[in-house]
């Protein structure tokens, strides 16, 4: 988490920042532990003022203090760390004293002081809080705005006159005089004193809490006195807080603290004196960032398990949580809101998950923190890193300066597998890993696995591997990151091949044997042969041996490991010559010696060293085995041995020497106190600064490795920057600048007023030295200094503005620059936002405040005749409600910090709410109902109208529609007023359809004869209704049975019609034809006399109410002679053509009747001629 704050500051930021990063820096010289208390006193007041701004007051907005005084010797006040020493939270803070703080960091000696009279002078609310007259007396000041209901910090008080001391006239004394609205207390200004012993009104003094006197030196005392159980006995020597600070006692951790009114100024004075005399030194020390007047600090914690700054997409939901906290519960809520700004985009690349109110921070009364949580999206797209900036305003009062928020939010970074080669000796142990390579997201999972699968070693960054019996192997880790990608990395383990050194050649020469010192590094085994053939090497298998050879001999050195590696060498002992063995050719940087030798180890030999070119160093070391010379060019140096037996052998040394760097420090020069200097060196590849005196600026962020570091001393004084210059080649030189700091005229800039409301004017003077001339500036430009000239300004700046005075004053060479910003409270604007211009009666209506004014305004709105406010208050939003239509008018003006806005007016038309209304006739009948609709709404403006009736939507005013289908209907009206207001009416079940029964019959039978004349009707009618039936059967009559039967008197066809009504008088008709018949007969004759005579010449059968006939004539044989199925059809007496014989002939008759009934009938014809 990145966290930006631009405050108004009268001094420079980085000289503040500068200054405690020197107080941190020389504090830590002495300290081993952050119980180890040391302490770092200030040199000059602006130093003083600086550490209360930094250090006091840190994490205090600078809107909400200014004014820091200091009264006293700057050396009585200090920077201390170790304060665990005492309890606090913070080990860090500042100490006021009553000498000189640094000797309050030491070792106890319960006798002596610790330091002597300051020249602090005197203070009357010290004298008064005392009773005794006040010598060394150290007093810090400022004003500050509190925005809780309370302001605390955190305090300790020791003295070096517990115990010997206590409830004698010598009793230092210390106060926190507070003033301010709702105070009236009996110290200067009204004020009250704040440093108060816990649960009691009493002040904390040596009197108030002590455990009784002790006058023997490093005794504990009695043991009981008031307040004991606060205080800390430092008189044993045994116990660590005696060596490091020379209080005899000092108190528990104390919390200074009173009720405060909210956003109004109260002044503080902090004061500590020696009371009496000014030896024995006492002291107060304050917290680093304890004093708490109620501002909101912001806390980003990650959800991430190891990144603090960083969130990347579409990692397990990490997420990056915004705590914004106010210290101590308020008894109103406090709404912050805020803006979203930044390179990523909201809703694309994150979403803000609050607590759910929309774009505000939101802590409710008696809570201490809201918060908002940065949730990353996954895009697909690269996009490098990206910000979310979350802008809010972190004082509860009025205006200050932007906080800003910063969260980064990363692409999810490449994972690619890796391989990575391992070399190790035989039998060696490495281990072996990827983790200093791995390009995800850590912490890391491992899943280790060797080329003998499945064998795994779980979750261990490195594993440890050794080889034998084989040159290579291989192991595959799974690596999973913490955002849950994988993969797979290969570590190749390859033993080298080893090389052999056998050591170097030896001579024998008067000497009854020689060490041959090989080596092989990574070799178990050594094997030395030789040639010729020495016994002196049997049984030696270590790679230095011990030989005596009788002549000159070869030695081979053969290496092998335990894995399949084997190498050799050779090294020559001989009998008959020396042996010159010289150091390595080497390289030195210009003016730099190097000692060479020859031989080591040899004696009984003698030298002569020469060398190309001439190096006269050796004149009177050439006869050394060891020399140390110094060439300022490029030497050969060789040697000459002697052996005892006369032999002689020789060897070169070659030294390169390069040249040294031309360092540059650049040219001397002068600058004003205060301003930077670009240093700049010049000459080589790398450089070290250093400064004489010490200037902390040259070090900050490691800037003192840079060629051209940026410095801002401190000190009216001369500075010497050193700096060392170093080549490619590792030579390196030192050069000097000299840079003198210039003094600068005592004028500073005061208004009379720090914030003022735009559009008023404001008057800066500048204070102090009487300058020649007064050059006046403003950032943003401000038009009116044009032609200025003095050292008054009275301007309207229309925004907060700094002003900046460079003044000249003779015979000093630096102007005076100092710098004032006057915070312009903004024009307070009123404009606010109707959520729509026409709204409905008695419908809610959101109106939203669009200023920039903060919650705490008083904002003044008038929503109009008979407005209900539904909710809302202060700055809002409302919601908004009227009851009669009409013009309504929505005013709004505000105060904010006594600076009053402008008046916006808006109007909102309320519109008339309809009320819908509508009749159906009918209201119920039978399907295939017509109903019509008549609409009966009232309260009418522009109307418009629609029905919803059986799915169907209709627009106009009435409506009609036909029930085809039985049911209960709902019907509904939607009244519209304007396309705005609407009002509905439903009617359920408002229409009621009644079902049409099903009329259905048969007839049994459908056609008779009259001689039978009777049918029956069955009925097969239906409905989910109890029916009746009205039956008309075509001759008259009529029947209400539900299966009557019917006799009918006389042939012919009847419509027969039945009608089924239901309860309701819905009905339905169904009819169909029966017939009846005349009765049936056939007559045929018993004789005929076929002659020709034309009287009764053929056999013809008559019939009546026959539908089909077959006629059949036999001779007396049986035989067929004659068939007919027509009536028409008359039998001439003939049988193929020829006259039958008279006779008698037997005939069958077969027909069916009308009505489908089969009848037969025999009998016998005569043919007579």
């Amino acid at each position: 988490m990145l966290k930006s704050n631009h405050p108004y500051m009268k001094r420079s930021i980085l000289s503040k920042f500068l200054l405690v990063i020197l107080l941190i820096t020389l504090s830590q010289k002495n300290t081993f532990g952050q119980f180890s208390l040391s302490i770092t006193r200030c040199e000059t007041v602006a130093d003083v003022i600086a550490l209360i701004d930094t250090v006091f007051l840190e994490g205090v907005n600078p809107s909400q203090y200014s004014n820091i005084t200091f009264t006293g010797d700057p050396k009585a006040v200090g920077y201390f760390n170790g304060g665990y020493l005492f309890g606090f939270n913070v080990p860090q803070g500042i100490v006021m004293g009553s000498g000189f703080v640094e000797d309050l960091d030491g070792t106890n000696s319960c006798s002596a002081y610790a330091s002597g009279n300051t020249g602090g002078g005197s203070d009357p609310d010290l004298a008064a809080a005392s009773g005794q007259p006040i010598n060394d007396a150290c007093i810090i000041e400022f004003d500050f705005m509190p925005t809780g209901d309370t302001a605390r910090f955190n305090y300790v008080f020791g003295s070096e006159e517990y115990h010997e001391w206590v409830n004698t006239q010598w009793n230092d004394v210390f106060g926190f005089f507070l003033s301010g609205p709702g105070i009236s207390g009996t110290y200067s200004n009204d004020a009250i004193n704040i440093a108060i012993v816990p649960g009691t009104s009493s002040a904390v003094t040596i009197a108030n809490v002590n455990c009784g006197r002790q006058q023997t030196n490093c005794s504990p005392p009695p043991g009981s006195g008031p307040n004991c159980e606060f205080l800390y006995d430092n008189t044993n020597t045994g116990n660590s807080s005696f060596s490091n600070t020379a209080l005899d006692a000092y108190t528990s951790p104390f919390v200074a603290k009173n009720s405060t009114e909210t956003c109004q100024w109260y002044h503080i004075k902090l004061a500590i004196g020696d009371a009496g005399d000014s030896f024995y030194d006492s002291g107060v020390f304050l917290e680093k960032g304890s004093f708490d007047p109620g501002s909101v600090q912001e806390n980003t914690t990650y959800t991430h398990p190891t990144v603090d700054s960083l969130l990347y997409e579409s990692c397990n939901n990490h997420e990056a949580i915004l705590y914004f906290d106010v210290g101590t519960p308020r008894s109103a809520d406090y709404i912050i809101p805020y803006q979203t700004l930044g390179t990523a985009t909201l809703g694309e690349d994150y979403t803000i998950i609050g607590s759910g109110h929309e774009d505000t921070i939101y802590i409710e009364a008696g809570q201490l923190y809201d918060s908002l949580i940065i949730r990353p999206f996954w895009d697909n797209v690269t996009e490098g890193i990206e910000d979310v900036r979350i802008v809010y305003n972190p004082v509860i009062c009025g205006f200050s300066t932007p906080d800003t928020v910063v969260t980064l939010i990363a692409d999810i970074p490449e994972f690619p597998d890796t391989n990575r080669i391992y070399n190790v000796y035989c039998e060696d142990t490495i281990p072996i890993g990827f983790t200093d390579i791995l390009e995800g997201v850590p912490p890391y999972t491992y899943e280790w696995y060797n080329s003998e699968w499945p064998v795994s070693i779980s979750n261990s960054e490195y594993i440890n591997v050794s080889m034998t019996g084989e040159n290579s192997d291989y192991w595959y880790c799974l690596v999973t990151d913490t955002c849950g990608y994988e993969s797979v990395d290969t570590a190749f383990v390859i033993v080298p091949e080893l090389e052999t050194d056998a050591g170097l050649d030896k001579s024998m020469c008067n000497q009854p044997s020689v060490d041959l010192e090989g080596i092989s590094l990574g070799a178990q085994y050594y094997n030395w042969l030789s040639n010729p053939l020495d016994p002196t090497i049997t049984g030696q298998g270590n790679d230095t041996i011990s030989v005596s050879p009788t002549q000159t001999t070869e030695y081979i050195l053969v290496a092998t490991d335990n894995c399949t590696n084997s190498n050799q060498d050779t090294a020559y002992v001989t009998l008959d010559g020396a042996v010159a063995n010289a150091s390595e050719d080497a390289s030195i940087c210009l003016n730099d010696s190097i000692t060479l030798s020859c031989n080591i180890g040899n004696s009984n030999e003698t030298y002569i060293w020469s060398s190309v070119p001439n190096d006269p160093g050796l004149s009177s070391q050439h006869t050394h085995q060891t020399i140390k010379v110094s060439p300022s060019i490029y030497t050969i140096y060789s040697v000459e041995v002697t052996d005892d037996c006369e032999y002689k052998d020789s060897d070169d040394v070659e030294v390169t020497v390069y040249d040294l760097p031309v360092a540059n420090a650049g040219n001397n020069n002068e600058i004003c106190l205060g301003e930077e200097y670009i240093l700049n060196a010049t000459g080589g590849i790398s450089y070290q600064w250093s400064s004489l005196p010490m200037d902390p600026s040259l070090s900050f962020n490691g800037q003192d490795t840079l060629a051209n570091p940026t410095v801002e001393p401190s000190s009216e004084t001369l500075y010497k920057y050193f700096v060392t210059v170093t080549n490619i080649n590792g030579c390196s030189t030192t050069d000097t600048m000299e840079l003198t700091v210039n003094q600068t005229p005592n004028i500073e800039l005061n208004a009379d007023s720090d914030a003022i409301c735009f559009g008023q004017s404001v008057i800066v003077s500048a204070s102090g030295d009487i300058a020649d001339d007064y050059q006046w500036s403003a950032l943003p430009h401000d038009p009116s200094l044009s032609g200025t000239n003095h050292n008054t300004i009275n301007t309207t700046p229309d925004t907060t503005t700094t002003y900046y005075l460079i003044a000249t004053v003779g015979g000093i060479n630096c102007p005076a620059t100092p710098e004032y910003t006057i915070t312009v409270i903004p024009q307070l604007y009123s404009s606010f936002d109707i959520s729509s211009a026409e709204t409905c009666e008695n419908e809610s209506t959101e109106v939203t405040y669009l200023g920039n004014a903060s919650a705490n305004a008083t904002y003044n709105w008038e929503f109009g005749l008979n407005a209900t406010v539904n909710n809302g208050s202060g700055q809002g939003p409302y919601n908004i409600s009227w009851p009669n239509a009409g013009i309504i008018s929505i005013s709004l003006n505000l105060e904010e910090e006594g600076c009053l806005s402008d008046t916006v007016l808006k109007v909102i038309e309320i519109i008339s709410m309809p009320q819908a209304e509508f009749s159906a006739d009918p209201e119920s009948g039978c399907a295939e109902l017509e109903v019509n609709f008549t609409n009966l709404s009232s309260n009418l403006d522009d109307a418009t109208f629609s029905w919803n009736i059986n799915g169907s939507i209709v627009t106009d005013s009435n409506a009609s529609y036909i029930f085809k289908d039985s049911g209960i209907y709902p019907i509904s009206l939607a009244t519209t007023n304007r396309n705005i207001c609407v009002d509905d009416q439903l009617k359920d079940d408002f229409i009621v359809v009644h079902e049409i029964p099903t009329s259905n019959f048969d007839a049994d039978p459908h056609e008779t004869i009259l001689e039978d004349g009777i049918i029956n009707f069955i009925n097969s009618s239906s409905s989910q209704d109890n029916l009746s039936y009205m039956w008309y059967f075509g001759d008259n009559d009529s029947s209400s049975f539900k299966n009557p039967e019917h006799k009918y008197l006389s042939q012919g066809v009847y419509l027969v019609e039945l009608i089924a009504t239901t309860i309701n008088g819905c009905i339905d008709k169904s009819s169909m034809n029966v017939i009846i018949h005349p009765d049936f007969a056939v007559y045929p004759p018993n004789a005929f006399t076929p002659n020709g005579d034309g009287e009764n010449d053929k056999f013809y059968i008559k019939g009546i109410g026959v539908s089909s006939y077959y006629l059949k004539i036999f001779s007396r044989w049986g035989e067929l002679i004659f068939e007919s199925n027509n009536l028409e059809d008359q039998w001439d007496g003939t049988y193929n053509g020829e006259p039958v014989s008279n006779g008698t002939y037997v005939y069958s008759i077969n027909y069916k009747s009308m009505v489908d009934k089969d009848y037969n009938v025999n009998g016998t014809v005569t043919v007579i001629r």
